[in-house]
């Protein structure tokens, strides 16, 4: 294990992707993959997911991030331990972010990109449910999630802001007689049967869905749950 691998490791954990953490780096994409899974035999643990166009770092792999990026900057100190006049004044830091699956990426990535500009910040985005990124804040997994407010003001821990402004929104057919009214309200739902989200990956909306049926008189029908909204 040396310098220029964990150097690579963070890149890569960054990026989310080989192909743009090998041009960041100027490195051809088969060197860099094959950096990753000698770090990854060396340590002898997986430290990666490996998907069709992305990678996702495995908890170890988020473990192993975050003494990684303290190593680096350890070492950038050391460079200038003696160096009187021209210290290591601005050094980089690694902060994780955590943020829902689904969510409108464009506004976060922009808010990202002029923070980590102005304060030499580089982050890793990690996709996951509120529950989740909750606990993944409280725990220190995460530095700051993107998530609904439900989860975050009930506790002390969180200092939160309001981001973006969400409102629920139902899918449907186009050929269904609903989909040509431009605003529905749960009332006109009260015939039709849902495809859910597994209460267990989000409760608070969940349970909002099936109170707002029970507040117009009757009780929401669902036929399949999913794991993900995608």
């Amino acid at each position: 294990m040396n310098l220029t691998t964990l150097e690579y490791f963070v890149q890569v954990a960054t990026e989310g992707s080989l192909t743009k953490a090998a041009d960041k780096l100027f490195i051809s994409q088969p060197t860099l993959s094959r950096h990753m899974k000698n770090l990854e035999a060396e340590l002898n643990t997986q430290l990666f997911v490996r998907q069709s166009h992305s990678l996702k770092l495995t908890e170890n792999g988020i473990t192993f991030l975050k003494a990684t990026t303290k190593v680096i900057q350890d070492v950038d100190a050391l460079k200038h331990f003696f160096d009187q006049h021209q210290k290591a004044s601005n050094p980089t830091h690694y902060l994780n972010v955590g943020y829902l699956e689904n969510f409108r990426l464009e506004k976060m990535y922009a808010v990202l990109d002029q923070i980590s500009h102005e304060n030499n910040i580089q982050f890793s985005l990690f996709p996951d449910t509120p529950t989740n990124l909750s606990k993944g804040l409280s725990s220190g997994k995460n530095d700051l999630i993107y998530s609904l407010r439900p989860y975050t003001t009930d506790n002390v821990l969180f200092k939160s802001t309001d981001f973006l402004e969400n409102h629920l929104q139902i899918a449907l057919p186009i050929n269904h007689p609903l989909a040509t009214k431009p605003q529905l309200s749960f009332s006109d739902l009260k015939n039709e049967t849902f495809i859910l989200l597994d209460r267990d990956k989000s409760p608070i909306i969940v349970d909002n869905v099936l109170s707002q049926g029970i507040k117009n008189g009757y009780n929401l029908k669902a036929n399949h749950y999913v794991k993900n909204l995608s």
